[in-house]
Order: C-alpha cells, then structure tokens, then sequence
C-alpha cells in the first residue's frame, strides 16, 4: 500500500476533544487595547512564544508518529500531497510569509532521516 493511499482511507472522528486557536489560551486571552507599556507587551509576547514552542514540540512528536505508523505500514516517510495542504493553510492566514513559516514547520517537525541514528552518543570526546 502506497503512502498516498493509506492517506486516502477513511479517518475515525478523533475520540478526544483538542482544544483549537485561541481556546488552547483559556479564558485569559490577552485583550491587546489594555496593553499600556512595552514591558507588558513583552511579558505577553514572551509566554504567547512558550505556548509556541510547547505546540510545536507536541506537533513534532505527532508528526514523528504518524511518519512512523506510516512507514510501519509500508509508505513513504513524507506525504507531499499533505504537505502542500498544510503549506497552503498557512499561507492563506498569513500571507506570502505563511509559506516560509509552513515550509520551516514542516521541516522541523519531518524528523530524522530513517538512515540517520539520533542516540546520544555514549563516547566522551
């Protein structure tokens, strides 16, 4: 079975419910127009890059099971075809920047070559 086909099968609902957008912000989504000084857009600014990084990890560990079911099942590590979807989303909510910022997402979150072996070391240099 060809990657493309295992994409194309049929997908279960989701059995949980994942938060989406700015629910994963809770009730105290920042208020922009309340912002009085610098210090204070910074401090938001700051934790909006924690909640950045904290999904991106967790998008990368998903993306890392699914190429690695994907492979277990006899397809390709990437699906272009799912790729160019998501590089369009982005670039349809954020402009032509959208695409770079997919594009380096996507990239992040492809993982290790198969060929490559990403156990740390136990030789001392």
């Amino acid at each position: 079975m060809t990657a493309g086909e295992l994409d194309a099968r049929p997908h279960p609902a989701p059995s949980r419910s994942w938060p989406t957008g700015l629910d994963l912000l809770g009730p105290e989504t920042p208020d922009i127009s309340t912002i009085d000084s610098v210090t204070e857009g910074r401090e938001i600014i700051d934790e909006l890059d924690d909640l950045i990084r904290d999904v991106i990890v967790l998008r990368r560990r998903v993306a890392w099971r699914i190429q690695k079911l994907r492979m277990t099942a006899g397809g390709g590590r990437i699906e272009m075809t799912r790729e160019y979807e998501v590089t369009r989303r982005f670039l349809d909510a954020l402009g032509p920047a959208g695409s770079e910022v997919a594009v380096a997402l996507l990239l992040l979150c492809r993982g290790p070559a198969p060929s490559v072996d990403v156990r740390p070391s136990t030789e001392h240099d």
